[in-house]
């Protein structure tokens, strides 16, 4: 009874000091900062995925030419189940018309289910979980996501450095004043902060514009191989799918176009043939970009920030344009290929004449 006794003090005083840590040091994570910026644009349109569609798909594009109201989240380690999440939580006002979802190569075949180390939530990865409480607990989520974590990351998103011990007396001073701290949380990224030495500029609604190569990006080429796509990935997919057709939420899929070299190295007819069949059976249309016909999209190596497929802002623009174009097509598949093969030679050819 002792024991007891002590590790439930214990456990009282940590949540304690948690809580006042919470208060004091927290932080307003990456993901945070793109949803309140999405509500200040009012926006009922989103773009979710990887940074390949953050850097592949222009919002303003969308919003200025085709009066789509249009946001990116796509950000490095988003998994399946941090989409689901995502997804209620914009859609918590029941404003969501219609969501593009990148379907990445190299995250699918990506044998770790989580990774929560990632840029997109400053190591504060429970964010989406926290959203998903207002929308119904998802335990199986929370449960993957406890395991993956220390006691403290799983739990707080405080964090101890110079900006937010600064911001101490600010915080102290909202607890006579609370309506002072919505300023200091609400916070959203600055349109024209460069990024990397300037490769990348942020523009606003998410997007990140690609602005010049990349000198020092290497690649490695991957395997596509289907056996190890876990179940895990499916299910979350397929109740994203579920949870878009309940809600009235139109779905499309879209594969951001890689550069020429990764579609020669790599295997991506089996990751185009495995989306398309995913997609089918959950009766979501699927564009693989990758597929475009030269004519519609001319790209080449020096159309990418990078070997690995990160879009300068010249080329996203193309393919958001083109998007908008299937879209509202009616018989899509002109605009693509059909046999990889083909797909392959038309780019090799235009790199030749390129050189």
């Amino acid at each position: 009874m002792r024991a007891f006794k002590r590790g439930l003090i214990f456990l009282i005083v940590n949540v304690i000091v948690g809580c006042a840590a919470n208060y004091l040091l927290g932080t307003t994570p990456f993901t945070q900062k793109l949803m309140n910026e999405y509500h200040m644009y009012n926006c009922d349109i989103a773009i979710l995925g990887q940074s390949h569609e953050r850097t592949g798909f222009n919002p303003f594009i969308m919003n200025d030419e085709y009066n789509k109201n249009a946001f990116t989240f796509g950000e490095g380690g988003m998994t399946n189940d941090d989409i689901y999440g995502e997804i209620k939580e914009l859609n918590k006002d029941g404003n969501l018309k219609e969501v593009y979802l990148g379907m990445d190569y190299g995250t699918w075949n990506d044998p770790v289910d989580k990774n929560f180390e990632t840029e997109g939530f400053d190591g504060n990865s429970n964010t989406v979980w926290r959203w998903s409480m207002k929308n119904g607990v998802d335990l199986e989520y929370f449960w993957n996501m406890a395991k993956a974590q220390t006691y403290n990351d799983a739990l707080f998103v405080y964090e101890a450095n110079a900006d937010t011990i600064r911001r101490i007396p600010e915080r102290l001073r909202a607890l006579r004043h609370p309506e002072n701290l919505k300023n200091v949380k609400t916070q959203i990224q600055q349109p024209g902060a460069k990024i990397l030495g300037g490769i990348y500029q942020y523009k606003g609604r998410g997007y990140l514009e690609g602005m010049k190569i990349r000198e020092d990006s290497k690649y490695g080429m991957r395997e596509f191989r289907e056996e190890r796509i876990s179940e895990y990935k499916i299910r979350y997919f397929n109740k994203t799918a579920s949870y878009c057709k309940e809600n009235g939420i139109k779905l499309v899929c879209v594969t951001s176009a890689v550069p020429p070299e990764r579609l020669a190295g790599e295997k991506h007819d089996q990751a185009h043939e495995f989306f398309q069949n995913l997609c089918d059976e959950a009766g979501v249309p699927y564009y693989d970009f990758n597929y475009a016909k030269s004519e519609y999209l001319y790209r080449t190596r020096e159309d990418y920030v990078d070997a690995e497929g990160h879009m300068k802002g010249s080329l996203a623009d193309r393919q958001t344009r083109l998007l908008m174009e299937v879209e509202q097509a009616e018989d899509s598949s002109i605009y693509f290929e059909t046999n990889y093969d083909d797909v392959v030679a038309g780019l090799k050819s235009i790199e030749e004449a390129a050189a």
